[in-house]
């Protein structure tokens, strides 16, 4: 009689433990997400990006409007495609959506979000920043590399002269092999082919093979808790090949600027002399210059490339969709409001 009646008790404390969570619940706030298309079981709106994703989302706000919710796989993520909400979200709340998703391909590339694209907001992503904006990226640094843009022109502009008289010409192989190697001379300070002709390189292969992972269907960015099928697919062995190729590259040339073969003047060499610095508040490692390398080399590939597409595996996620066709994300908290919605 004793344990019938010992479970009728534990019985009636577990339904009214449950009813109680039902009844608080009920009365928590729900997210009010922006309208969006019809989501099916499992895989959201994942149906609807198709090849060209960026195409699919103008296409959708034009029916949805320039603040549109969609759930890509478990993730719920925020379409906006307005110049007004964009501005909110990169001026007026800049601090909330600075963060970039930890998707699995970036966050290798940025050998854990290391990189002044991808770091996470706080000290470290404030000083980079700034290395970034006084020391990188400064006027005077964009002024004096404006020889080697017009070089690496000239070489294109006789390069195609030569081909252009045997047949037909790919130009957007041959821009991207001019952005590559402005890059490169930027980056490590020379040029990683021939000198005299603008031909595909090691460094073109490594980077397109880069951005084709940065760029694909990675399952684990859309369904975090599966991630391990990656494994089974050879996604993560591919990643890893790709990642250890171009970490032997930039090995290579931070060991050439180390003992004197490189220009100080280049990308490498400003942040070898910038790790020097004991005031910078955080240890500037090899691996954020590697990852900072990797960075530089995806803007400029994706600023040439509209076939971006990136995913986020966290929390909800904002895609901002501007008029370029490109897409750039970033990742918000919970409960931040934009445009009136949660």
């Amino acid at each position: 009689m004793e344990p019938l009646l010992s479970l009728l008790v534990y019985s009636c404390l577990l339904l009214l433990s449950v009813a109680v969570f039902l009844c608080v619940k009920a009365t928590w706030p729900s997210p009010r997400f922006p309208p969006g298309p019809l989501r099916l079981p499992i895989i959201g709106n994942l149906h609807q990006l198709g090849e060209n994703p960026y195409r699919s989302l103008r296409f959708l706000s034009e029916k949805y409007g320039p603040l549109m919710s969609l759930k890509l796989g478990c993730i719920p993520t925020i379409i906006v495609s307005s110049s007004k909400i964009a501005s909110e979200i990169l001026k007026t709340q800049d601090v909330i959506f600075c963060t970039r998703p930890p998707l699995v391909a970036f966050k290798r590339f940025s050998y854990g979000g290391r990189g002044i694209g991808l770091s996470p907001y706080g000290e470290q992503w404030r000083q980079l920043r700034r290395i970034s904006m006084l020391e990188v990226f400064s006027a005077k640094r964009v002024q004096a590399f404006q020889s080697i843009r017009e070089e690496e022109v000239n070489v294109l502009v006789q390069t195609l002269l030569r081909r252009a008289s045997s047949g037909p010409v790919n130009l957007s192989e041959m821009s991207f092999c001019l952005f590559n190697y402005i890059t490169t001379r930027e980056i490590f300070g020379r040029r990683i082919s021939s000198d005299g002709d603008c031909t595909s390189s090691k460094y073109h292969i490594l980077l397109n093979e880069m951005m084709s992972l940065l760029g694909g269907f990675i399952l684990g960015d859309f369904f975090p808790s599966m991630g391990w099928l990656d494994v089974l697919t050879g996604t993560r062995a591919r990643l890893e090949r790709s990642f250890h190729s171009m970490d032997e590259l930039l090995e290579e040339e931070i060991e050439k600027h180390m003992h004197g073969g490189g220009s100080r003047d280049d990308f490498i060499g400003v942040l070898l002399e910038i790790q020097k610095d004991l005031s910078l508040g955080f240890p500037l490692t090899r691996d954020h210059i590697k990852a900072s390398s990797c960075n530089i080399s995806n803007k400029i590939r994706l600023a040439f490339c509209l076939s971006s597409k990136e995913r986020h595996g966290a929390h909800k996620q904002t895609i901002w969709q501007p008029p370029s066709g490109t897409c750039e994300v970033w990742e918000c908290g919970p409960k931040k409001e934009l445009e009136g919605y949660m």
